[in-house]
């Protein structure tokens, strides 16, 4: 059996870094992800307006400008967050991710139908 999930994920970059770090995630890190197995799509969405307040991992509450939506599908959605994990490592240690990214979330919800 298929399972399907969207994996919320949001964040903030530092704002003097915000050209940059776009070009970075559109360029580097979505095509990075859309590597991992089971990694079907990513949409990616600016906040317009006012936004809910949300704990940041830091424990600070704040309000996410970002938000990329991943579609994950496979026949295990937990093996597909492992391998996710997995491979954020490698790319750590290769130097393919950004200093300036602040990471609010990242949340997980099953698709029901």
């Amino acid at each position: 059996m298929t399972e399907t999930a969207l994996m919320l994920v949001y964040g903030n970059p530092q704002a003097d870094e915000l050209a940059r770090w776009n070009e970075w995630y559109d360029t580097v890190h979505v095509p990075d992800m859309l590597s991992v197995p089971g990694v079907k799509a990513a949409t990616r969405c600016k906040l317009e307006g006012a936004g809910v307040q949300q704990m940041g991992r830091d424990g600070e509450l704040t309000i996410a400008a970002y938000l990329t939506v991943y579609e994950l599908e496979g026949a295990s959605v937990a093996a597909i967050r492992a391998d996710i994990a997995e491979h954020a490592g490698k790319w750590k240690a290769a130097g393919r991710t950004f200093a300036g990214s602040h990471v609010v979330s990242n949340t997980l919800y099953r698709k029901l139908s």
